[in-house]
């Protein structure tokens, strides 16, 4: 798998001659595991039900409770909560900065941290947090917003590439590997490397990883993830699932695919999948 080069992207010049992606088509999937609830949440803005895309564009959201921590299920929902009443209420405000759909984005993020604050005051929840993963898809672009190790994938002319930032301990190690801080051996024995050092719930929301206007064509897919799914099928399994497949089969090829690992602690599993159209 690749990882993404936004920068090559953001720097390449749209013509007269390259497609317009004026359409989408998406299925999502969830299951349980070996877990005793279900901790991940997901939304989508789906017309059908009553939400505005016209106006404010396709929004999805993949939130990964976490298991490890009180009531992760209650902050998952929350989040989701909260994601589907700022979509329902606000709409981009074109004009009022250099980029409003960067504003309108973090505009969301602040009313999620301020609604979990509100439920962390609740003592009967007591502590907890969640990843997010939050793609918007809007007027043939694609911006997104990432906390915590949820994955948001583009696959690509059958390239898959990883798109956000993963912030947990592994990726810091990594960093330090590349900028020759430590050695290999260093990072192999590193404890903790799936901790996370990022997540919706935390005092101080150290990490964020939001990017905007990313070029889309027609033919590319998008993919959220929970960890429930890219820590049991491999970067091949998930492209091979993806590349050939309708939206809806794709999404019951993995929602089978993952049941079929018969993973020991499967964790709670969650995906959607977008396809762009002309």
């Amino acid at each position: 798998m690749k990882i993404f080069n936004l920068k090559e992207m953001l720097n390449t010049k749209s013509t007269s001659k390259t497609p317009t992606v004026k359409k989408y088509e998406y299925a999502s999937f969830q299951g349980i595991g070996e877990r005793d609830c279900q901790q991940d949440c997901l939304f989508i803005s789906n017309p059908d039900e009553g939400f505005d895309v016209d106006r404010n564009g396709l929004l999805l959201a993949v939130a990964d409770g976490m298991g490890g921590m009180d009531s992760g299920d209650k902050f998952s929902g929350a989040i989701c909560d909260s994601i589907k009443e700022y979509y329902k209420d606000r709409s981009i405000d074109i004009g009022t900065s250099d980029d409003p759909e960067k504003m309108y984005i973090q505009g969301m993020l602040e009313s999620i941290k301020t609604n979990i604050t509100e439920l962390k005051k609740d003592e009967e929840i007591g502590d907890g947090g969640s990843t997010l993963c939050l793609v918007h898809l809007y007027d043939g672009e694609m911006s997104y917003l990432s906390v915590g190790d949820s994955r948001i994938y583009l696959l690509r002319n059958e390239v898959l590439h990883r798109v956000n930032e993963i912030h947990n301990l592994g990726s810091k190690y990594l960093k330090k590997l590349a900028d020759k801080e430590i050695e290999w051996d260093d990072y192999r024995k590193a404890p903790g490397k799936e901790g996370l050092t990022s997540y919706i719930g935390e005092e101080d929301l150290s990490e964020v990883d939001l990017k905007t206007h990313i070029k889309l064509i027609p033919g590319d897919i998008i993919m959220i993830f929970s960890d429930g799914v890219f820590g049991t099928l491999s970067d091949e399994e998930i492209k091979a699932i993806a590349v050939k497949r309708n939206v809806v089969d794709a999404a019951y090829m993995f929602e089978k695919a993952v049941d079929s690992m018969r993973k020991e602690h499967q964790d709670n599993f969650t995906g959607i999948i977008v396809r762009c159209f002309e």
